[in-house]
């Protein structure tokens, strides 16, 4: 009887337990389940990839479901994966754009993410040959960079060098075929290589390029190397620092928006400003380094009280005029201009345009700097486009800073020195 019992209890036990819990994995993989349900709630449902955790979170929770086997997000943390795209003209010509299958590697070199395209690109040749290459013809995997016309890629020093490596394997595989045979017109043709690089990187190195005209906020660690040691110590830790805006408002990323949801102060944050302001706010995720995430937080400093709460960092008041230099381009370029580039219809190849009117624009602040300190400023003639500001509040607030010239004095002379460090990165 106590056996059965036993039994039983153990029955009872495991059932429980199989239906309060659900496994995204089994030994250590995807189920396939798992997989359809993460794929419905992206593609179908238009859940955004990095809420798909917390999604299944509050399913399983409100449910009162046990879950295993979520994904977490540093567990890719040291491996390299390298996806490809290729983009091309189909008979109608219209363009499309096709996966091309992604990797892992053992580093993120240049000449190993080369030998990605190359390994990409013998797959895909193999296997039409394989299965259609007896009837329609065998093709030739060096026909593949011959044809390539140009890369997208972002600013960053390695794929400058992918760029420069992937020409020089096309210029490899031309010699092979027999390229100084053909005709000039043909030869230009096949040279044709043109490199873009990615709008939203662009607008990233700008607004670094205005702030690293800005001063420098040291931690003790920075202070120690740089008033001791050997001259080439003090010159490195002045070389890692951060300006003081952007320190500071990283340490306020910390803060108040961290990256680990179960630190930091982000809900206390939320129902302050719901008290203060009659509406919730959310700092910017600059623990995350999103696109113009400083600058937004700039805005958001700019426009509350939220300075009270990191009283050391803002009681430095070259620290506040850069705050209010770096919200000032946020409101007149990044937003305008990030707006603008958002077009999912658009050749990057046609913003040539767009380009050369950033650079006229910000020669036009940068000779006449009234145009954002006077009174009676507008959006008319500040913003890119001439259309209303993103964040408003923030820049009518600076208007407001800025005519206490006692106060902040360098205002007028930090804000053209950072448009001058913006229009620099442009050229």
């Amino acid at each position: 009887m106590a056996k059965h019992h036993t039994i039983e209890k153990t029955r009872i036990h495991n059932t429980e337990a199989t239906t309060n819990s659900f496994a995204l994995k089994e030994k250590g993989i995807f189920t396939d389940s798992s997989r359809a349900m993460v794929r419905n709630m992206v593609a179908t449902l238009d859940v955004p990839i990095w809420s798909v955790n917390a999604t299944i979170n509050a399913m399983v929770e409100a449910l009162g479901v046990e879950i295993t086997g979520l994904v977490n997000a540093t567990s890719h943390k040291n491996i390299n994966y390298q996806s490809h795209h290729v983009t091309y003209l189909l008979p109608d010509g219209h363009a499309a754009t096709q996966f091309a299958g992604i990797l892992h590697k053992v580093n993120h070199k240049s000449e190993t993410q080369l030998q990605g395209w190359k390994s990409c690109t013998e797959d895909m040749y193999d296997t039409y040959n394989d299965v259609v290459g007896s009837t329609a013809g065998a093709l030739d995997v060096r026909d593949f960079p011959s044809k390539v016309k140009g890369m997208l890629t972002d600013y960053a020093e390695d794929q400058k060098k992918i760029v420069r490596l992937f020409t020089e394997w096309k210029q490899l595989c031309e010699q092979e075929e027999q390229f100084d045979s053909l005709p000039q017109s043909k030869k230009d043709d096949i040279d044709f290589f043109v490199w873009a690089g990615c709008c939203m990187h662009k607008e990233l190195n700008t607004a670094k390029g205005g702030n690293s005209r800005s001063g420098l906020l040291m931690n003790k660690d920075n202070i120690a190397a740089s008033s001791a040691g050997s001259s080439t110590a003090k010159q490195r830790a002045i070389q890692v620092l951060t300006g003081g805006a952007q320190k500071v408002l990283e340490l306020v990323g910390a803060v108040f928006r961290h990256k680990d949801d179960k630190k930091g102060q982000q809900d206390s944050l939320r129902y302050y400003f719901e008290v203060e302001l009659g509406y919730r706010i959310q700092w910017p995720d600059i623990s995350n380094i999103w696109y113009h995430s400083h600058s937004d937080a700039a805005c958001d400093w700019t426009s509350t009280n939220i300075k009270y709460n990191v009283y050391w960092g803002f009681m430095c008041l070259k620290t506040k005029q850069e705050m209010m230099s770096w919200a000032t381009y946020n409101q007149c370029i990044t937003h305008p201009y990030l707006c603008t580039i958002w077009n999912p219809t658009a050749n990057i190849l046609d913003l040539g345009p767009i380009h050369m009117k950033v650079i006229s624009h910000l020669n036009h602040i940068i000779n006449d700097i009234d145009l954002i300190l006077a009174p009676d400023a507008t959006y008319k003639t500040l913003t890119l486009y001439g259309k209303p500001f993103e964040h408003p509040e923030a820049f009518y607030a600076i208007q407001c800073l800025a005519l206490d010239r006692k106060t902040y004095p360098h205002f007028p002379q930090l804000l053209v020195t950072f448009f001058q460090g913006a229009l620099d990165t442009w050229i």
